[in-house]
């Protein structure tokens, strides 16, 4: 057996780290943002300065405040969006980096032909890197699709203001938004199932659970998604936004156990010798009694 040191498995915990917090931003930013959009009545939109360089309305009236504010929420959600997928562009990088070093390191490529594996990755989309990752070495993770709908989705907020045009649809049809969601159920100890529904925001109330005990919360990953057609706008729900920025993050969890696997039927030591589980097992729901 060959064994590196520690510092491998702490290089491919920052790297896992890196892309976690970009999902963290996104989630945190996007909340304030769209928390603003939503409960302030009268905020001033004008930069502070003695004069505005920008001739922007002195007013606005009703309609053209609640345009604004849906504009104002577009423009989150894409800036959200972008944080994610840049986020996970340098995660991704900064992983496969790591994968090449160790083929060098088991002499299994030289330097010429790894910096052009490398170039040709750090110019591919997400969901191409992920299909290289999954070819080459099996981190199969079967997210390659989620990450290039996102993408569309970003692209389509970011360019037409999130409005639905023909480059958006997908052969010639609606443009639907997909992503990996979370279903959750609290079984009670006599086996009462209450449903976490995906529109479950809030406190969750236990009163009215019977049969005392600790009750088990289980978590299921399934296909969301969201259907647009030409002309519609993007609209992408709290919860939904909740749930993306949970796939990233469960994404970068997902690589980080494939890696150490891998390195393992490699024949490096890491992980003291032993498989990584499936990060869902540590997938965090906070549920807050009411």
């Amino acid at each position: 057996m060959v064994r590196l040191s520690l510092s491998v498995e702490q290089a491919i915990d920052l790297a896992v780290e890196s892309g976690r917090a970009a999902a963290r931003r996104a989630s945190m930013l996007m909340a304030y943002g769209l928390n603003a959009s939503t409960q302030a009545k009268d905020a001033d939109y004008h930069l502070p300065g003695f004069t505005q360089l920008v001739d922007a309305p002195q007013e606005l009236s009703s309609a053209q405040m609640e345009q604004f504010k849906a504009d104002y929420r577009n423009w989150i959600v894409a800036n959200g969006f972008r944080e994610l997928l840049e986020g996970m562009e340098v995660f991704l990088n900064g992983l496969y980096r790591m994968v090449i070093s160790s083929e060098r390191h088991l002499g299994r490529t030289r330097d010429g032909p790894a910096r052009k594996l490398i170039r040709e990755f750090e110019r591919s989309g997400i969901s191409r890197k992920l299909d290289i990752l999954e070819r080459r070495y099996s981190f199969k993770t079967g997210f390659g699709h989620y990450f290039h709908s996102l993408t569309q989705a970003r692209n389509c907020l970011a360019h037409r203001h999130g409005i639905i045009g023909d480059e958006d649809r997908q052969s010639g049809r609606a443009f639907q938004l997909i992503w990996l969601g979370i279903d959750a159920t609290i079984t009670e100890s006599d086996g009462t199932k209450h449903i976490i529904s995906p529109e479950t925001l809030g406190p969750f109330d236990s009163s009215k659970f019977s049969s005392g005990g600790d009750p088990r919360l289980t978590v299921t990953m399934v296909d969301r998604h969201l259907r647009f057609g030409k002309g519609e706008r993007v609209t992408v729900s709290a919860r939904s936004l909740q749930e993306i920025c949970a796939m990233t993050s469960y994404t970068c969890l997902k690589l980080r156990q494939l890696m150490l696997n891998w390195l393992l039927e490699q024949g490096v030591t890491v992980n003291d010798g032993n498989p990584a589980p499936d990060p869902i097992a540590t997938l965090m729901l906070h549920a807050t009694d009411a």
